[in-house]
């Protein structure tokens, strides 16, 4: 398993001299499991992942081998902008000769395609991107595993977020990677055991850690975390690796720096990292 980050700030894309190292976009990871492609949500991130691709491309072509299209799957955990808007400018969706599909909740009794590209059209978008769509769209309830591929699987976890909101534990090659953007931990015991018991043994967690503890007080009940909450998590589930992202968009890279330094007192054997863009991990 090899996962890359694409996008690691959460709410609003946003680009600053004292954060270049963090980078500026919003959430996008990409996982290459078993020989298959999993996105996970397309903030501004992913741009990058559409380069990465086309570079893949270019080299496939130089070495004399055939284009077939791109074949990989969409994780998308709700559908608030900052997790949507890369698609405004993805058009890997309009080539027929792709095989892409796009896994989210229902959450209206329109088509599930209307639901995420139906903003993208006039007059918030100078095109309908409905019209033009070659993907598939495909609907996902919490609780359920799905199979994306042969040896790769995915189950579905209902987060602490509005609007629907959904985590991820993609497993493939005897490891498992969870996807857990955006998540607050708040009082409810019984949730948070419920929430552990799916990270369980995780080799990765990719945790919300939007706010730094002294930040947070103010925005409790937006649906975000901090770093101690996902030590807490981490803890509890005996995961191998909690990567930090989804990071207040002003934090500077020295800010971003100190959480994961700040996490390292942490018990047990999980090690803690900041997610930057175009970090790559072996899983």
């Amino acid at each position: 398993m090899k996962l890359k980050a694409y996008g690691s700030r959460g709410s609003m894309a946003f680009s600053h001299r004292q954060g270049l190292k963090t980078g500026g976009n919003t959430s996008c990871f990409g996982l290459d499991v078993n020989g298959h492609t999993v996105v996970f949500d397309c903030g501004s991130g992913i741009m990058q992942f559409h380069e990465d691709m086309q570079k893949k491309r270019k080299e496939d072509a130089a070495a004399g081998r055939a284009d077939h299209g791109l074949t990989f799957d969409i994780l998308l955990s709700h559908l608030h902008l900052d997790h949507i808007i890369g698609l405004s400018l993805f058009d890997f969706l309009f080539d027929a000769d792709n095989t892409i599909r796009v896994y989210t909740r229902s959450r209206a009794n329109t088509p599930l395609v209307d639901q995420v590209l139906g903003i993208f059209k006039p007059p918030y978008w100078p095109v309908d991107y409905r019209s033009l769509n070659r993907a598939a769209f495909v609907e996902i309830i919490g609780g359920e595993t799905i199979q994306l591929a042969d040896g790769v699987e995915v189950k579905i976890f209902d987060s602490m977020h509005d609007n629907a909101t959904s985590g991820f534990r993609v497993f493939g090659e005897g490891k498992s990677v969870v996807y857990l953007l955006d998540y607050e931990i708040g009082s409810d015991e019984d949730q948070f055991e419920s929430l552990a018991a799916f990270c369980k043994d995780a080799d990765a967690v990719v945790f919300d850690a939007t706010y730094l503890p002294e930040d947070y007080p103010p925005r409790r009940g937006w649906g975000h975390s901090t770093y101690e909450d996902g030590m807490r998590l981490a803890e509890a589930s005996a995961c191998r690796k909690m990567i930090f992202s989804h990071f207040f968009h002003a934090y500077s890279d020295e800010t971003v720096a100190s959480i994961a330094e700040r996490a390292k007192g942490g018990s047990g054997r999980t090690v803690y990292i900041a997610a930057y863009d175009g970090m790559e991990l072996e899983i």
